[in-house]
C-alpha cells in the first residue's frame, strides 16, 4: 500500500492524500501506525509504513522552493532533490508543495528519525537508515531554507523556525544520534519502541528521559 494513501477496512475504500494540508493527517496516522500494539512482525511492517508517512509529513510540510532573484524580479524554483546524498527518497516529493506548516515540517522529521533508530536498533544491518536520521534532525529549524530564500520578508525576519523550542530540538537530536555507538540492549521491538517513544515525549515536554539508556 501506497503510503499516500488511507484504507478503512474495505480495499476499495480509498483516501488519498494530496495538497499541503495531508502532512497534519499522514503525522496522525503515522503516529497512530507507531504507537499500536502488535506482534514483532506485524509491528516492523507498522513502524516502516509510519517511518514513510511521517517523513513524506515534514516533506510535504516544508516549502519546496527556493527564492531567486534575477534582473530585480523574484521567481520560486522547485526543490525536489538535494545536494546531500543522504535525503529520503520520500523527500523529493516536498518540490510539489510551496506552502508551508512550520511545526509539522519538526515533528515529522523528530518523529520519522525515531523511526529509523528504532528500526536500526531492532535490526543492526539496516545502516542505511542512519545517513537518513542525521539528515532530518541536521536542521530541525530550517535555518539552511531561510538563509536560501534571500528574502527576509518571507520568513517575517526570523532567522530560524521554531526558535522557541531551541532547547528540546538540541535534546532530542543528541538523545536519538547517541544510540549509533551506544545502542539499546531491550529483548523486543516493542520495548524498543516503548523506550524511544517515551524518551522522545518526554523530551519535548521538557520532561527527563527514563535513566534505563542515560543520555
Amino acid at each position: 500500500m501506497s503510503a499516500l494513501t488511507y484504507t478503512n477496512n474495505s480495499p476499495e475504500n480509498k483516501t488519498y492524500f494530496f495538497g499541503v494540508y495531508s502532512s497534519i493527517l499522514l503525522f496522525g496516522l503515522g503516529m497512530v501506525e507507531l504507537g499500536e500494539d502488535k506482534g514483532e512482525k506485524e509491528l516492523k511492517t507498522n513502524i516502516e509504513m509510519a517511518m514513510r508517512r511521517l517523513t513524506l509529513c515534514a516533506a510535504i510540510a516544508s516549502e519546496g522552493t527556493e527564492y531567486i532573484k534575477d534582473e530585480g524580479k523574484l521567481y520560486l524554483q522547485r526543490q525536489f532533490v538535494d545536494q546531500d546524498e543522504t535525503m529520503p527518497k520520500d523527500y523529493t516529493i516536498r518540490g510539489l508543495y510551496l506552502h508551508r506548516l512550520t511545526h509539522f515540517t519538526a515533528l515529522g522529521k523528530i518523529f520519522a528519525a525515531a523511526c529509523r533508530v528504532i528500526l536500526w536498533l531492532y535490526d543492526p544491518t539496516q545502516e542505511e537508515y542512519w545517513p537518513e536520521t542525521k539528515y532530518l534532525l541536521s536542521d530541525l529549524h530550517d535555518i539552511k531554507i531561510i538563509k536560501k530564500s534571500q528574502n527576509p520578508e518571507h520568513s517575517k525576519g526570523q532567522t530560524r523556525y521554531n526558535g522557541h523550542l531551541d532547547q528540546q530540538f538540541k535534546k532530542v537530536k543528541d538523545y536519538l544520534e547517541q544510540y549509533q555507538e551506544n545502542p539499546l540492549n531491550l529483548p523486543s521491538l516493542t520495548a524498543i519502541r516503548n523506550k524511544i517513544l517515551t524518551d522522545v515525549f518526554k523530551i519535548l515536554r521538557e520532561d527527563k528521559p527514563s535513566t534505563e539508556q542515560p543520555l
